[in-house]
């Protein structure tokens, strides 16, 4: 029978803190997890990429989130929580809150095009990822909007935005380049003189103008026609 002094030890599986360390806490391990999303994509981040970013064992960030998939609805609610909205304002017009608040949601998204396909198309449960649609919801019913036609207006806003994110961070190359226009370049002009016009035109604008004045545009065409119906 082995006594106390020889008997073996089990061995912590648990990474002891270093001195001076910061704590390890659920807000800065999903703060971790969005710069990682941001840095390299859904594709390129692992909970042991994620662990070794926060200098701990990977076996601890289970104690503070189960599963990827709950990790990644808190790097969700991070995005959400990220646009800038105003106070409600008697003295703004609703339709100009409106355009601000799309302003603020793309602004946000922007900010983390590598997270989008955690937004897109997936419902939307938690307090942070609703808190927006009820800021959202609060400039159309002040414009006097039922509730049937708030939710119309909801999801036309959403669908833009999201959208027109989309196709801006999914460009892999810019169209506007001499390099980018050269398919249209070898289109017959009889066939397409439209398009062949437009091409000649708009070669070497500034891409980042261009996608804010786009959005700029349709949002306010989006705002004129949903506003019209009051």
């Amino acid at each position: 029978m082995l006594d106390k002094a020889t008997s073996p030890r089990r061995r912590s599986t648990v990474t002891p803190r270093k001195q001076g360390q910061e704590t390890l806490t659920r807000e800065r391990i999903v703060k971790t997890a969005l710069a990682l999303v941001d840095e390299r994509g859904l594709e390129g981040h692992s909970m042991r990429d994620l662990a070794l970013a926060l200098g701990v064992d990977v076996s601890t960030l289970y104690y503070h989130v189960p599963n990827k998939a709950a990790l990644y609805e808190l790097v969700a609610d991070a995005v959400m929580e990220d646009p800038e909205l105003d106070e409600p304002d008697p003295d703004i017009a609703p339709i100009d809150r409106f355009r601000r608040a799309g302003h603020g949601f793309r602004d946000a998204l922007l900010r983390h095009p590598n997270a989008l396909p955690l937004i897109i198309g997936k419902p939307m449960r938690s307090p942070a990822q609703v808190r927006p649609v009820e800021h959202i919801l609060g400039i159309f019913f002040d414009a006097g909007f039922e509730a049937a036609y708030a939710l119309l207006a909801l999801d036309s806003l959403a669908a833009y935005v999201l959208g027109c994110v989309a196709g801006q961070t999914g460009l892999q190359s810019d169209p506007t380049s001499e390099e980018g226009l050269e398919p249209l370049a070898l289109l017959p002009a009889e066939e397409f003189p439209n398009t062949r016009r437009m091409m000649t035109e708009v070669v070497g604008i500034d891409l980042a103008e261009y996608h804010t004045r786009q959005f700029e545009v349709g949002l306010d065409a989006l705002a004129r026609g949903l506003f019209a119906k009051e």
